[in-house]
């Protein structure tokens, strides 16, 4: 008996260790058919393989091998030769949708490029250095981080209370999507959205900020040089930490210190892991991905992100954890620390 259960557990083992070890195939079978076009061909209706082939100038023998793949994996549907997007293709996948993800899968695209270093970056240490990496991930990051935060946003501004505050910074803030979620929960709060000169000038391109009558503005610069815009008596600090070392972490804290009035609420969401760093899983998966994105970043614990935070004249009211395995932190601003010498 004991042998028999023995080679249930093994063929169990088996089973997952190899589901681990070729999930980049299914990765790179939606990843392809989102850089060549194919959910977006099939936007209007069933195509037979070889004009779809003919429309994405692809080679129609293996674009039919790639349709096929993409109906086992329940994003594609097939009837008597003819494909269509299945539902979950034509809500996240085509463009028009209030919830595409393309941009993001580009950038999963790219990220996919520096995972295939891992082994390279274990042995060394990095990959690339922060400055490089701020043109070649610029519009695709920018575009497909909003587009994931547009679902998480009004969770988050329903959790976090700013009834009576006068001004959110949104440091770090992309096209502002959590920013300008809490301008439009709270009427009368206004917004400065501080990011990098080619972020800020993405989001003048691309937002209509019309509804919000001048409540909500964008400033550009880099929060790592010179100090931060003023008289804000909130900030908002996402998916931020992550991309940089503790030091530059504390830097930016101080700052956000100096910039908040006193009382001033921070808000800080981010992948935070439990102390042993192995959960949630997700958490521990993405400080591989800063590794080989980033030349100092990391996912921070709880505890570490605590610390750094009352280090910095913060006391921590509260924690949330959302669905997407990060967690919100909520502190508030009590002293000004001392200036270390």
């Amino acid at each position: 008996m004991a042998r028999i259960l023995k080679k249930t557990r093994l063929a169990r083992e088996v089973r997952r260790i190899m589901e681990l070890a070729t999930g980049f195939m299914a990765s790179e079978a939606l990843l392809t058919a989102n850089s060549l076009g194919v959910f977006q061909t099939l936007k209007e209706g069933r195509l037979e393989a070889n004009e779809i082939a003919r429309r994405l100038d692809t080679e129609p023998q293996a674009t039919r091998t790639l349709l096929d793949a993409l109906v086992a994996l329940k994003l594609l549907k097939k009837n008597k030769g003819r494909y269509a997007n299945a539902a979950a293709a034509r809500d996240l996948l085509t463009s028009g949708s209030p919830y595409y993800l393309g941009e993001t899968l580009l950038h999963c695209a790219q990220l996919q490029e520096r995972w295939a270093r891992l082994k390279e970056a274990v042995e060394k240490g990095r990959l690339a250095e922060r400055e490089k990496m701020a043109t070649a991930w610029c519009e695709e990051f920018v575009l497909g981080t909003a587009r994931v935060a547009r679902l998480l946003a009004p969770t988050v501004a329903r959790l976090i209370n700013l009834k009576g505050r006068r001004q959110l910074l949104d440091l770090g803030g992309g096209l502002g999507t959590y920013g300008v979620e809490f301008a439009r929960r709270y009427k009368s709060l206004k917004v400065v959205i501080y990011d990098l000169p080619p972020v800020v000038k993405l989001a003048k391109e691309t937002l209509d900020l019309s509804e919000f009558a001048g409540r909500v503005r964008f400033i550009a610069g880099d929060y790592l040089i010179g100090d931060l815009p003023p008289r804000s008596d909130a900030a908002l600090l996402s998916n931020v930490i992550h991309q940089s070392s503790a030091e530059e972490v504390r830097l930016i804290l101080l700052k956000l210190n100096k910039a908040l009035e006193p009382g001033g609420l921070l808000i800080l969401k981010d992948f935070l892991l439990n102390e042993a760093r192995t959960s949630p899983g997700y958490a521990a998966l993405f400080s591989l991905n800063m590794l080989v994105s980033t030349q100092r970043g990391r996912t921070y614990t709880r505890n570490e992100a605590r610390k750094l935070l009352q280090d910095a004249g913060f006391s921590l009211t509260k924690a949330h954890g959302l669905k997407d395995s990060s967690t919100v932190l909520v502190a508030k601003k009590t002293h000004r620390p001392a200036v270390r010498r």
